[in-house]
């Protein structure tokens, strides 16, 4: 993930000039198309399927420049959440109940899945917009409303070879920058699940061979009240991580929701007036709900268990332990604990179970209204 960040210029820790001016021109490029492509959907035409897909590769393309506008202005917070990640976050040996780690590793196996799927549905989809046109209909990719004619010789073929470079750097930069917010909440995810365990096993024998995986040397001559202070210091940084998280990510997640919706509805609408469209928008349309469930599941089990510290920290035995300062720190981990944790779209809709239902009721009621004012028409 890192080398094809890198070969995209976008890894947050390359700082380099020339990654900095490279980066800016492939925005730049990407955003001319888009404005160019998105032009279409105000020229005069009757064809319904040919404004319906305008539409869902407009949005795909704003959703790149989104990501990409993240990537290239929130290096600096980004690559500090990294340097965090890689220098104090615990090791996952420090969970000790074998039922807890096969939990995690079916989290880890779901997510590899559906990106797998994303993957495979995403990179059909794509081929699709990028070959077909040449073979069967000598049309561009992407429909451009430019001010020349580009049907004449060679200024096709030279258009047609920048788009298709377009088409699938924007798709890579979709696919790699969801692989870097998955992975990057499933480590937030497996970190609040390590907290649990340290706090769960405190006061018991269980906690020295913890804090000697976590801590090395330094765990020998560790007390019960000096282990809870670093679990709070633990606790403190998930919560700045998932705060700038939030923060430098949110306008990538709100337009998750936005295009996942629109270009769901509009590849089921396509699908059913023009069927020489089936295959492409069938798979580009599932693409979209792999993408949103994917972003949905991981951030329903990040608010989950974050929840799940206040309870686990009340479970710890804690009223065999007399001494003030242990029980104070305790209470303001269980303090902070039952401040739910969530990633949102600005703030919005939360990043959930619940909101990946809401929007496919929404998907349905517009594609209902919109295939209701079609069947009308006809």
């Amino acid at each position: 993930k890192k080398d094809l960040r890198y070969s995209m210029f976008c890894w947050p820790d390359n700082d380099a000039l020339y990654v900095k001016i490279i980066g800016w021109f492939i925005f730049m490029n990407i955003c001319v198309v888009t404005v160019c492509h998105g032009a279409c959907l105000f020229k005069a035409t009757t064809e319904i399927s040919v404004i319906i897909s305008v539409a869902a590769t407009f949005n795909a393309l704003i959703e790149t420049l989104v990501r990409f506008h993240i990537l290239l202005t929130k290096k600096k917070i980004l690559n500090e959440i990294l340097v965090k990640v890689w220098k104090k976050f615990w090791p996952a040996q420090a969970i000790l109940r074998p039922e807890i780690r096969n939990k995690l590793r079916k989290r880890v196996i779901i997510t590899f899945v559906l990106s797998i799927i994303f993957l495979i549905t995403g990179t059909i989809s794509a081929a699709e917009i990028t070959t077909v046109p040449y073979l069967k209909e000598r049309e561009l990719e992407l429909r451009l409303n430019v001010p020349f004619d580009w049907t004449r010789k060679f200024l096709y073929e030279i258009i047609y070879v920048y788009q298709y470079f377009i088409v699938w750097y924007s798709f890579s930069m979709i696919n790699t920058f969801d692989i870097f917010f998955v992975a990057l909440v499933n480590v937030c995810i497996a970190q609040f699940v390590i907290l649990q365990e340290a706090l769960k096993f405190i006061l018991s024998e269980e906690s020295k061979r913890q804090r000697r995986i976590i801590f090395g040397g330094k765990a020998e001559n560790m007390t019960d009240s000096e282990m809870l202070s670093e679990c709070l210091k633990q606790h403190v940084l998930l919560i700045s991580i998932c705060n700038d998280m939030e923060k430098s990510l949110n306008r990538a997640i709100l337009m998750q929701f936005i295009v996942s919706a629109t270009a769901s509805c509009a590849g089921f609408l396509i699908m059913k007036i023009d069927y020489n469209q089936f295959s492409k928008m069938l798979f580009y349309a599932v693409a979209h709900l792999i993408q949103l469930f994917h972003y949905c599941y991981v951030g329903e089990h990040l608010s989950n268990e974050s929840e799940r510290i206040s309870d686990v920290a009340y479970e710890c035995n804690w009223h065999l332990e007399y001494r003030m300062e242990f029980r104070k720190a305790l209470i303001l981990i269980m303090q902070r604990g039952q401040r739910k944790i969530c990633l949102t779209a600005v703030g919005l809709v939360e990043l959930s179970f619940a909101s990946f239902v809401q929007i496919l009721r929404t998907t349905f009621s517009f594609y209902t209204l919109l295939n209701t004012l079609l069947v009308k028409r006809n």
